[in-house]
């Protein structure tokens, strides 16, 4: 027990210093596509005061054009190139709920100057994605369940009106619901999920099938879809399940457009539950 704890925070923190090189990564791509921009901004801005004076224009105007225009993209530039990767060590938990920010270590781990690191915690501070404890400075803050639970509600009815679109310029129906289910329980869950045939090397450790029996808008003003759900294994484990769902959501508009975005509604309901099932 003692060797696989140890085993255990050896592979965390090699997760974690992983992650800390990818994002160093994904800092020098955006450092090198800012002096792309920059030398096309100047190049522009170059051609620009030769044709003015060669028409006898406004040299003066054109050459304070230029500068501007690379002011404001080195501005940007020197918030963004810390707010990006400090945003994304927060989001890929890198860097935790709670963690204090330290100026010295954030910069070593970023790769960042102080003064770019000193724009960023600014900018996420008044997104509210890091504040101020007291007595401990600066840190990540903390999600609580009623900000979780909103959250999941908004990207549940962002997914459902998404859904709903994609099935209004559907040819193939069930092809449509099929596909889009794969889609959802990939993006909701921690699995990989496809649906047939299965696009990776690896095969897949288990294989869901779902069988809809209804799906329709009923008198009652509401979507309903049911049927059935098995998950069987398809490595030689023991993993044979089967059960029964049935989704009903309300249709809150009379409308051919209404019932569309209650079918989206229904399809991320139903990929919830085939989540749990998955489990």
């Amino acid at each position: 027990q003692q060797y696989l704890a140890q085993f255990s925070e050896q592979v965390r923190a090699s997760a974690t210093e992983l992650g800390t090189f990818e994002v160093k990564i994904k800092s020098a791509l955006e450092r090198v596509a800012f002096i792309k921009d920059i030398a096309d901004t100047y190049v522009s801005g170059f051609k620009n005061i030769v044709n003015t004076a060669l028409s006898g224009g406004n040299l003066t105007e054109a050459v304070n054009g230029l500068m501007e225009g690379l002011r404001d993209k080195i501005t940007n530039y020197v918030i963004d190139i810390a707010t990006k990767p400090m945003r994304d060590a927060i989001e890929r938990g890198i860097l935790k709920p709670g963690e204090r920010l330290v100026e010295k270590g954030l910069c070593e781990r970023l790769g960042v100057s102080r003064t770019s690191l000193r724009e960023a915690l600014r900018e996420l501070e008044s997104e509210r994605i890091i504040t101020t404890a007291a007595g401990r400075g600066l840190t990540v803050a903390r999600l609580s369940l009623r900000d979780a639970e909103n959250i999941y509600a908004i990207r549940a009815d962002l997914e459902a009106r998404i859904v709903a679109q994609f099935l209004e310029r559907a040819d193939d129906p069930a092809r449509a619901v099929t596909g889009t289910l794969a889609q959802l329980l990939d993006s909701r869950s921690t699995a990989t999920v496809s649906a047939e045939p299965w696009p990776l090397l690896d095969g897949p450790s288990a294989r869901l099938d779902v069988r809809i029996d209804r799906m329709l808008a009923s008198a009652s003003g509401g979507f309903e879809i049911t049927g059935q759900a098995a998950v069987s294994a398809v490595d030689g484990r023991p993993r044979e399940r089967v059960e029964r769902f049935a989704i009903a959501v309300p249709i809150t508009e009379v409308s051919a457009a209404g019932v569309t975005d209650a079918q989206g509604r229904a399809l991320v309901a139903l990929s919830d539950e085939l989540i749990g099932l998955l489990r």
